[in-house]
């Protein structure tokens, strides 16, 4: 049986994280007056870790929050 299409199986691997749902990257650190790479991971900022959401005002969800976030000020 195929999955449906929309559904999460049907859907290609994440770009951020391949499906595995935690992104990660080498991140240069100093160490003895030079730099090495270590590998550091973060949970998937599409949301595919499952748990981790980026907080709404990044999603994009937010309405009308430059107006909250000036009320009060008047004319600037």
């Amino acid at each position: 049986m195929e999955p449906a299409e929309g559904s999460a199986k049907s859907r290609p691997p994440c770009d951020l994280c391949g499906g595995t749902g935690e992104m990660t990257w080498l991140q240069p650190e100093p160490e003895d007056g030079g730099y090495v790479l270590r590998e550091v991971g973060h949970p998937c900022t599409n949301g595919c870790s499952g748990w981790w959401r980026v907080p709404a005002a990044e999603r994009g969800d937010s309405v009308g929050w430059a107006a909250e976030a000036n009320v009060g000020l008047g004319e600037l």
